[in-house]
């Protein structure tokens, strides 16, 4: 048996992949240990207030990256000779997505100051 997993480990795919897995599911226990940890400190309506929160970061989060890590990584691949192009756009591009994140986060908090619930 030892034989075994020894030769899945020297196969460089199927090592990379247990590390990414095993990564994923490290990371997957410490975020459920975590939350569970601040839903048990935290009353119903903090929490809730503080899962509304994350919601809205997360957005903006999501729509500041605009995907580009994996498709950066593909042109990589396939164009290695534009390098500086590639690296220079993806900033670029990232750095947009920061700049109307930023503005689209704070339309949204001032849109919600008056609010009875607002955070």
């Amino acid at each position: 048996m030892l034989a075994k997993v020894s030769k899945i480990f020297s196969n460089k795919y199927a090592s990379n992949t247990l590390w990414v897995l095993g990564g994923k599911g490290i990371e997957m226990a410490v975020t459920m240990i975590v939350g569970i940890l601040v839903a048990r400190y935290m009353s119903e309506a903090d929490y809730g207030m503080y899962n509304y929160a994350l919601s809205i970061a997360t957005i903006f989060a999501v729509l500041s990256n605009l995907g580009l890590s994996n498709i950066t990584a593909k042109e990589l691949i396939h164009h290695p000779n534009d390098e500086a192009n590639i690296l220079g756009a993806t900033l670029f591009l990232k750095f947009v997505g920061a700049l109307l994140s930023i503005i689209g986060a704070l339309t949204f908090a001032i849109l919600l100051q008056n609010s009875k619930n607002s955070l």
